[in-house]
């Protein structure tokens, strides 16, 4: 579900947090202010500097999206597969209001 969240909407922002009292930041993934920054994804603080937690961040996000386009137009794939069964359009349909814009 996280990677259609990420994959799925242009407002994601990559931040970081830190440091703590080890000296070490944590990577965060959230919506933008206009949703809220309502968190997608975040990491214990296990980074020695700023950049590189939004850099492995950056990267998941990079992931999360060629992931989408690639594999979604394969419609052998097992999540293709699960979406096109009851449960899976259930599951698409969270994912859809995950999209939309907060008023």
């Amino acid at each position: 579900m996280t990677l259609f969240t990420i994959a799925g909407n242009d407002d994601i922002v990559v931040m970081h947090a830190g440091p703590d009292e080890r000296g070490k930041f944590s990577g965060w993934i959230t919506h933008s202010k206009e949703r809220h920054c309502r968190p997608i994804v975040s990491t214990d603080a296990r980074f020695d500097t700023p950049e590189q937690a939004d850099a492995v961040m950056r990267e998941l996000v990079k992931i999360a999206k060629q992931f989408t386009e690639g594999d979604l137009k394969d419609p052998t794939n097992p999540i293709v597969e699960l979406f096109n069964r009851p449960e899976g359009k259930i599951v698409k349909e969270i994912i859809e209001q995950s999209q939309v814009k907060a008023p």
